[in-house]
Order: C-alpha cells, then sequence, then structure tokens
C-alpha cells in the first residue's frame, strides 16, 4: 500500500510535535536540558566568547572526547544560537532523522504502511528519543545506523559507504559497527559472485538468483570501498594519532578489578559487564515511561500493537517479508563479534553494550512494524480503520514519551545568575553534583565535577580523584586555616556550600556521592558538630538563597562586594538574558 507525499509530509509534520510535546518543557525553560549536555556541550559556549573556560583542566579533556563532526556541527550554530539551547533544536532534527530514516527502510523491507506503522512503532521504544536527547555523539548513531541499512538493503554500497565514512566524523563505535557488517556483506553477497569456486559454501545459503540479482561490477566495487577506506583513516586520526597524552591511557580490566568506582557504586558501571541476555532485553526497558499517565499510555499502546502483530502471526506475506531482512543478519552478526571482542579488550572499544543495544533496537522495532503490518491486512476489521489506529498510537506514543532524556536544574536559578556577575576567569569549588550546572549555566570554570569525574583514563582519573579527595578535606574540615589554604594552594575564587551536604542524620545510611567519595564523606562527617565553612567571623557570604551560600576568597574576598548589590546585579542580568 502506498503513502501520497501529502501524508509523508503529514506523518514527519507529527513526528515532529510529538517530539514538541516530550520536550515541551525543555522548548520553555533554558534550565530543562538532557543531563550530559553538561559535560559534552558546556563548553561550546566558548565560541561565543573566548574568555569563558580559559586554562582550565576539566574544559580541556571535555574537548578531547567530542567527535570533530559533533564540533563542526555546533561550531556554525554558535554565531547564532547558544550551543546548549541549540542541543535542544538539534535534538528534534535527529529524532525527525530517525523517524524518516525509519519509514525509508521499513517501506522497502515491506511497503509505505509497512514504514507508517514501523514509526509508530517507534514511539514505544524510548530509547530512541533517549539517545537523540542533547544532540550529542550518540545522539547520530540511530539515524546515521539505518541510513547505512536503507542503502546496503537496496545494494547500494557506495551510497552506504558514505555513510560509514560520515559516521567516523560523529561516532567511532557506530562507524566500527557498521565496518564490520559492510565486510560480512561484502564478502557474503559479493566476494563469492565474482569467485565461482567459493560460490556453493553451503553454510552461506545464498541461492544462486540471490547471487545474480546482487552482484555488482567490481569496478564499482573497488569504487565504493574508497569512502570506507577514508572512514578508517579518520578513525585513527582521532583516536590514535590525535590523543592527549596528558590525559593518561584506558584502564585495563586488571587496573578496574578491586577497585569500587568501577562498579555499580561507582561513577559509572562498567564491571560485571552486563550478560548477552540482558543486552537482548535492555532495548525494552532502557528510557521507561515517566509518570502514570506515560505508564498507561504506554501498557495501553504495546497492548494494541501486540494484539495487532499477533492476528498476523500466521500470514505467510510476513514471513516473505522478513526474508528480506539479510541486512540485519550482517548487523547482528557483527554487533555480537564486537560485543565478546570488546568484553575482551574492555574499554578500549567503549562499553560492550554499545554494539548491541542500537542494532537490536532497530531490529525489534522493525520486526514488530512488520508483524503489525501483517496482522491488520490480516485482520480486515482492522484494515478499514487504519487511519484511526495511527492516530491512536501516535497519541498514546505522544504521551509515552514525555519528558524522556531531559532534566529540570530550575531549582537553583537564582545561584547561576548569581554566577553569571562575576569575573569570567574564576575559578569556583563546590559539591560535584552542584558544578555542573554552574559550568554549564553561568558559564564558570568548576575545580571538579560530578559529570566530568570520568575514570577510565587513568591520569586524568588520578588528577580528579585526588582533586575530589583534597576537596571534600577542606569542605567538612573545622579549621578555617585549612579551607583557605585549599582555596589558597588551587587558586579558588568562591566555594559553594549545600547545607543538606552537612546533615548526616539525612544521609538514611546511604552515600552523598559515588563511591570511594560517599564512604569517606561519612567518615569526615561523623562526630562533627562544626565546619569551617559556617564560621561567618571568617567567611561572610556573599550569596546566601535556598540553602546554599557562597563564600568568596582570594581576589573575590578582597573586592568585598556586598550581598544585596550583587542579588540585585543578578537579577538585572537575567531579565537581559
Amino acid at each position: 500500500m502506498d503513502v501520497s507525499t501529502k501524508h509523508k509530509v503529514l506523518l514527519l509534520v507529527i513526528i515532529f510535535l510529538v517530539y514538541l510535546s516530550a520536550h515541551w518543557s525543555g522548548v520553555r525553560s533554558q534550565y530543562v536540558i538532557n543531563d550530559d549536555v553538561r559535560q559534552q556541550i558546556y563548553w561550546m559556549q566558548k565560541w561565543q566568547d573566548p574568555d569563558l573556560f580559559e586554562n582550565h583542566y576539566l574544559t580541556e579533556y571535555a574537548k578531547q572526547y567530542v567527535p570533530w563532526g559533533v564540533k563542526v556541527i555546533y561550531r556554525a550554530a554558535s554565531y547564532f544560537i547558544n550551543p546548549v539551547q541549540f542541543s535542544k533544536v538539534l535534538s528534534g532534527l535527529l529524532f525527525l532523522m530517525t523517524a524518516g530514516s525509519l519509514f525509508l527502510l521499513a517501506s522497502r523491507l515491506g511497503d509505505e504502511l509497512t514504514g507508517v506503522v514501523t514509526v509508530c512503532v517507534f514511539l514505544y521504544f524510548g530509547f530512541f528519543l533517549g539517545a537523540v536527547s542533547g544532540g550529542l555523539s550518540r545522539g547520530f548513531v540511530f539515524p546515521l545506523l539505518i541510513l547505512y541499512l536503507f542503502f546496503l538493503s537496496g545494494n547500494e554500497v557506495f551510497r552506504a559507504g558514505i555513510v560509514i565514512m560520515v559516521q567516523a566524523l560523529f561516532n567511532p563505535y557506530l562507524c566500527l559497527l557498521c565496518l564490520v557488517t559492510h565486510s560480512l556483506f561484502l564478502l557474503c553477497t559479493q566476494w563469492f559472485c565474482h569467485f565461482p569456486r567459493l560460490r556453493d559454501v553451503s553454510w552461506l545459503n545464498i541461492s544462486s538468483d540471490r547471487r545474480e540479482r546482487s552482484q555488482i561490477p567490481i569496478g564499482h566495487l573497488l569504487l565504493s570501498i574508497g569512502p570506507v577506506c577514508v572512514g578508517v583513516v579518520l578513525l585513527v586520526v582521532k583516536y590514535r594519532l590525535f590523543t592527549v597524552p596528558d590525559f593518561g591511557e584506558i584502564v585495563s580490566y586488571g587496573e578496574m578489578v578491586g577497585n569500587i568506582e568501577y562498579t555499580a557504586a561507582g561513577r559509572y558501571e562498567i564491571i560485571p559487564v552486563p550478560s548477552m541476555f540482558f543486552e537482548c532485553v535492555r532495548p525494552f526497558i532502557q528510557f521507561p515511561p515517566l509518570g502514570v499517565l506515560s505508564v498507561i499510555a504506554s501498557v495501553t499502546g504495546t497492548l494494541i500493537l501486540a494484539f495487532v502483530a499477533v492476528s498476523g502471526w500466521n500470514n505467510q506475506a510476513v514471513y516473505q517479508q522478513i526474508q528480506r531482512l539479510e541486512i540485519f543478519l550482517y548487523l547482528l552478526f557483527a554487533s555480537v563479534f564486537l560485543y565478546f571482542l570488546a568484553r575482551l579488550v574492555l574499554m578500549d572499544l567503549f562499553l560492550p553494550s554499545r554494539y548491541m543495544e542500537y542494532s537490536l533496537t532497530v531490529v525489534y522495532c522493525v520486526l514488530t512494524g512488520m508483524f503489525v503490518r501483517s496482522g491488520m491486512e490480516y485482520k480486515q476489521g482492522i484494515k478499514k480503520h487504519t487511519i484511526l489506529l495511527v492516530i491512536l498510537l501516535v497519541l498514546l506514543g505522544t504521551i509515552r514519551l514525555n519528558g524522556i532524556g531531559i532534566y529540570d536544574y530550575t531549582k537553583q536559578s537564582s545561584l547561576y545568575q548569581f554566577f553569571l556577575t562575576t569575573p569570567k576567569n574564576c575559578t569556583i569549588a563546590g559539591h560535584p553534583d552542584i558544578m555542573d550546572n554552574i559550568m554549564t549555566f553561568s558559564k564558570r570554570r568548576a575545580f571538579v565535577s560530578y559529570e566530568l569525574s570520568h575514570t577510565w583514563y587513568d591520569q586524568y582519573w588520578s588528577t580528579i580523584k585526588s582533586r575530589t579527595y583534597q576537596f571534600f578535606n577542606a569542605y567538612y574540615s573545622e579549621n578555617p586555616d585549612e579551607l583557605r589554604d585549599f582555596c589558597r594552594k588551587h587558586k579558588i575564587d568562591y566555594m559553594v556550600v549545600r547545607e543538606s551536604d552537612f546533615q548526616e542524620n539525612g544521609l538514611g545510611g546511604t552515600a552523598d556521592y559515588f563511591e570511594p567519595f560517599g564512604t569517606y564523606i561519612q567518615g569526615l562527617l561523623r562526630g562533627k558538630s562544626s565546619f569551617a565553612v559556617f564560621d561567618e567571623t571568617n567567611f561572610r557570604p556573599v550569596y546566601s538563597q535556598d540553602g546554599i551560600r557562597v563564600l568568596a576568597f582570594g581576589t573575590a574576598q578582597e573586592q568585598g562586594y556586598n550581598m544585596f548589590d550583587l542579588r540585585t546585579t543578578a537579577e538585572n542580568e537575567h531579565q537581559g538574558l
């Protein structure tokens, strides 16, 4: 069944409206963003103001791991819009591109109604929206992966190679996944076509007519390898030749074992590596619905999809369509191979799960779309009400996706406004949980932050670990001189004090920060009744609001800012934002 051009455009408009609805709070407020924007995008505000983040260790680290392609897009956009806010625009475009690519792929594998149905199914996998939220490197994985599969399914290997080259600029593990997939595809469908002695290898199960239909002239085949080779060169140059030695080497599995920061109690769970079974079910549980209405909508929509899909289970047409999914076999073989390889060389190829979760999500989505489409054909009663079914699925999917991938950091907006009045080259220390927001919204340097406390580069992590211990020693010290010495040594201009961090009983027996710092903090709190940061005789706050106070040190203290004047200035600047 064909879909008119008008309805295709309408579908894309509807999908964009779905995104706006899901992220409406982010559209309305500058303080509602994806959490990882605070580690990968915040520093790009420097392109609008070169004085920001000068000689900042955390920023130099953040800059080096963002792929070139992502930097180019944000650099171009920075001439017109703040990069942090542009992340929301790019997220919407990537969401739209993912839906459009899915429509093209599913339409080629089935018909255009299959494409429409697959886009409806797409709304029930929260991982699609979760991945593109923030406009980060990972946000390009789904659209570029699906576009690659679309070209491969049509035997357009040159265009598929171009996509691989583009992937190298945006996401390394996606590029590696498609490189292996591409190699398997060429080996199984082309190599054996041009070498007759190998045609009858039984395990390939490639019929002679399939070989003839898929055969590409060897000249075209060699030409198509060009962009793939360029992609490989780009990967090597970016991730081998242009590495920054100051941050050290990637930690090995042996170095992780026995260190709690690499477990679920640490900054990011790397070990133990999840099982293959968990990877197979992960796409269904990532980014679950938020709120009662979203849960109800998700369950209702899923039950409708399941009912229609099961109705077409015995329809032979769907199995004829599934036979066209040969490209998925190459993709899944590549995913499994790289998953186990990544387990062997843990973190050298990044996280093993990255090679499974994206592939499986796409495969599950397209397969579900095919079965639902078959059920609509098999059940005439459903077929007659196709438009109503699509509308219902879209409405429920819109509710299901509400708020996925974004977080509200408005609570401390007055604090961000306050720091906007401080010198651009000042350095601020505070609990790492707070400092990401200050770097992002106040555009000021942080001594240490949660998002950039990455544990997988040995020298970098050693520095961050040392800084974190030193900060907490000063933060929870009873001695004013120890606090002054810390700020003098590290040239700290301001310290943010969150009063709730000093309520030992409020910890509820759980760590206040990730391990190994959580237990260490509880030890520092135990038995203490007074802390230097609350000694107003020595440290008069220059800001105090909503349980947070700011202390000035060094040059900032010498300037003798009046707290009332600063807060008034902050309010005036906020009005001009």
